[in-house]
């Protein structure tokens, strides 16, 4: 039961339960709170716990699930506890109750607002609850919202102030937004937090806003600070979204413990709302000599491992105790997504090291701690924030060992001793990834081993990965290549979800295709037939393009009938002019229509083409052309016959395509490999193909770049292009 709920059922029990704490400060403190809650602290005016919709009406896909904080990371829930489940545009409404309501605060009045929220994901702005700003209005009577910042969900005030009227000499003055926002946040998708807002109407100084237990600063970031009175109305109360649902302003995630104060309940009430107990990570069985790597996040900060470290992500095996990038996420489709701004990577492994003193090298871009057997051994500080021009460069670093490769710019490292049983040893490598204004990068991280002043080496199975150059480029050359290798079988597997449903698009394809044909056909030969995959020859080719769209009827009496008409009484107006949007001298806009919209002319009826009514028309009721005498009954009727032909024009003048001599293998080869992967052969390319069967070379290269995956890289480009246009 939440300290709401007990303050909801009697006052003076309100922390009974908190006595669960052992430590004396905690028994002082919930009798401190004792002390406080007797007297005088305002009850909740509105209050949903969401175990059931308590007068709120669900709209869209809002929904109760046991889905809310509970034990053993928050003490003061149950094992089980439901909450309102939100999709972006969902919400809860609760009607007005008219003039003078519990939900009504003017000028003087107190408010305190306070929730709990998880949110998946976050939009510009998060509402929990507002009254008021239900559609387009300016309305806003009151209102507690999450606001997106540096990719934090900051906590938000906002309402907006009442048109003041002139008085004496003080002109009058429109009303005006005035939001408030606090500097600290939360990541989204970190799970539920405690957020809360007191504010004195009339009194700019008296907002203050809470996050997790802290109180936390902000600034009037819109409208300023103002002792003007707040718009009051009659208006719906909105739990989740605002502004017809609009998905920039609703909130994707879960509420919890809703409740509306009239009154400011002080400070030592709000911070003890949240109480989370972090639960250790619980280690995971790691097969012999592999790494298991665990991707969780979004989390808060990049100067420490928080207590919260968000949901797990993903994991998967390697060997080396190295990493040069993290693979890739995709979406059900298949296709690439975005892993957050700011990741927390824990590595596990045991690993056999040998007897005696030892040094053990630590570097990565970001904060890092290694725990080794249970103790906190190294720590490398957090990334620095150094996105401007001007700073100094680093000199090179200094390696403890001559020719060792150094630590990569911008990547930090800690070197300490070690003492070895020459047992095994349980190892945990917790590794921030990314933040705010980095991106999701390793850089060059790695844990590596040496004794005695010898060479590093990065800690494996076997160590024999040496930290030089050519050891540490051969080893992100390995890694590069099994996590090329993990996102193929990634994709791959996400995308299966969908073969169904492709399946049912290629079958409904292969029917209509062959309906169309009126035969039964392969879908190879309907493919081919319809022109995607011709098998006769450029020149044949070329032939059918002046056949089908130089040589037409229509086209040819248009050269011999209508371009005269045209150049005379139409071009000057509506050629290159385009008045009215309409250029004559372009098909499509003759079948698409100019600013009119309306089809100039309906290829194959002339009585339904607009171009023969506006020429047909009387000089009084808009004829073309407007001045003149128009055209002759002889050249109308031309015009109804081109129409009636297919309407075409001409096309420009095409030259005849030739078939291309055969080239010499040298030359299709290396055709070959810029059209496909976009390099060229290497030597021993080139000497396997001449070495090959002459007769069948060509085919048999052909179908190896094909299914080369360096094909798919290389038209990666072109195809975004196409389909994106």
């Amino acid at each position: 039961m939440s300290h709401i709920r007990m303050l909801v059922v009697a006052t003076t029990f309100l922390f009974s339960t908190s006595v669960l704490a052992a430590g004396a400060e905690d028994l002082a403190a919930d009798a401190a709170l004792h002390e406080i809650v007797s007297s005088s602290v305002p009850h909740p005016v509105a209050y949903w716990s969401f175990d059931q919709w308590d007068g709120a009406e669900p709209t869209g896909d809002a929904k109760l699930e046991n889905v809310g904080p509970t034990l053993p990371e928050f003490p003061d829930f149950g094992e089980v506890n439901a909450a309102l489940m939100l999709k972006q545009s969902a919400y809860a409404v609760i009607p007005d109750e008219g003039p003078a309501s519990r939900f009504d605060f003017d000028q003087g009045d107190e408010i305190t607002i306070e929730a709990w929220v998880s949110l998946d994901s976050m939009a510009e702005n998060a509402y929990i609850i507002g009254k008021g700003r239900t559609g387009d209005g300016d309305n806003q009577n009151w209102a507690l919202r999450l606001r997106s910042r540096s990719g934090a969900a900051c906590v938000n005030f906002l309402f907006r102030s009442r048109d003041v009227p002139a008085e004496g000499d003080n002109a009058a003055r429109p009303g005006d937004w005035h939001r408030w926002t606090s500097k600290k946040g939360f990541a989204p998708g970190s799970g539920w937090h405690h957020v809360a807002v007191t504010y004195t109407f009339g009194e700019p100084d008296s907002i203050r806003g809470y996050l997790d237990g802290e109180e936390v600063s902000g600034a009037w970031d819109m409208g300023g600070a103002t002792a003007d009175p707040p718009v009051v109305d009659d208006d719906a109360i909105w739990i989740g979204a605002a502004m017809k649902g609009a998905k920039s302003n609703a909130l994707d995630g879960a509420i919890d413990e809703l409740a509306v104060y009239r009154g400011v309940l002080p400070p030592e009430i709000l911070k003890s709302r949240f109480r989370y107990v972090p639960q250790p990570p619980v280690r995971p069985q790691v097969p012999d000599d592999k790494v298991l790597v665990q991707l969780y996040g979004p989390i808060s900060g990049i100067a420490s491992v928080p207590q919260r470290v968000g949901t797990l992500l993903t994991e998967w095996e390697q060997v080396p105790w190295a990493f040069v990038r993290l693979p890739n996420r995709y979406d059900e489709w298949g296709i690439r997504d975005d892993w957050g701004k700011t990741l927390l990577v824990r590595a596990w492994g045991t690993v056999e090291l040998p007897e005696g003193e030892c040094q053990l090298l630590v570097r990565s871009r970001g904060y890092s701690r290694l725990w080794i057997d249970g103790q906190e051994l190294a720590t490398t500080p957090a990334q620095a924030n150094r996105s401007g021009a001007h700073h100094v460069v680093d000199p090179l670093p200094e390696v403890p060992v001559e020719g060792m490769r150094p630590a990569a710019m911008a990547d930090r490292e800690s070197l300490v001793d070690f003492r070895s049983d020459g047992g095994r040893h349980e190892l945990l490598w917790e590794i921030i990834v990314g933040g705010p204004s980095f991106r999701a990068e390793f850089g060059e991280t790695s844990l590596s081993i040496a004794r005695g002043g010898e060479m590093f080496h990065v800690i494996d199975a076997q160590l024999l990965r040496p930290l030089t150059d050519m050891g540490w480029t051969s080893l992100a050359a390995e890694l590069q290549h099994d996590l090329d290798e993990q996102d193929i079988a990634t994709r791959r597997a996400a995308n299966r979800r969908l073969e169904p449903y492709w399946h049912e698009r290629h079958e409904y394809a292969i029917a209509n295709l062959k309906k169309s044909r009126g035969d039964m056909l392969s879908i190879d030969d309907v493919i081919a037939r319809k022109g995607q995959r011709l098998d006769h020859s450029q020149a044949e080719r070329a032939r059918d393009l002046t056949d089908s769209q130089m040589q037409s009827e229509s086209a040819r009496y248009f050269s011999e009938h209508i371009e005269t008409i045209f150049a005379s009484q139409c071009y000057r107006c509506h050629g290159e002019k385009k008045k009215s949007g309409m250029n004559l001298k372009e098909h499509d806009r003759l079948l698409t229509g100019g600013d009119s919209g309306t089809a100039a002319i309906v290829p194959g009826e002339p009585d339904a083409s607009y171009l023969v009514e506006l020429v047909s028309a009387p000089e009084d009721a808009g004829r073309m052309p407007p001045k003149g005498n128009g055209l002759s009954a002889s050249e109308i009727e031309k015009l109804r016959e081109w129409i009636r032909l297919g309407g075409d024009l001409p096309q420009d003048d095409v030259e005849p395509v030739a078939a291309t001599e055969k080239v010499d293998d040298l030359t299709f080869l290396r055709r070959l490999y810029l059209d496909t992967i976009g390099m060229a052969p290497t030597y021993g390319e080139v000497t396997e193909f001449l070495a090959a069967d002459e007769r069948r070379r060509r085919q048999v290269w052909i179908d190896r770049l094909l299914d080369d995956p360096r094909t798919a890289d290389n038209w990666v480009g072109y195809w975004q292009d196409v389909l994106a246009e």
